[in-house]
């Protein structure tokens, strides 16, 4: 169980995306760079690329929460 893990969290860190039934996905979303503004000063600010973990529910975790089952 702990290999699995472990090759779970390199193939994550590789791009890859991990699944698990029923609770849900995750993923690294690579989002682009883009020129922004500090919100105290007004003044611009660029904002490099950056990479996230991006997780998206899964139906039957989403189900749970929400009150309803199968």
């Amino acid at each position: 169980m702990a290999d699995r893990i472990v090759t779970d969290i390199f193939s994550l860190i590789a791009g890859g995306r991990i699944e698990i039934l029923g609770f849900g996905s995750v993923e690294n979303r690579q989002y682009i760079g883009h020129t922004g503004r500090n919100p105290n000063t007004g003044q611009e600010v660029i904002v490099n690329y950056k990479k996230n973990p991006f997780f998206k529910t899964g139906n039957i975790l989403k189900e749970w929460i929400m009150g309803t089952s199968r």
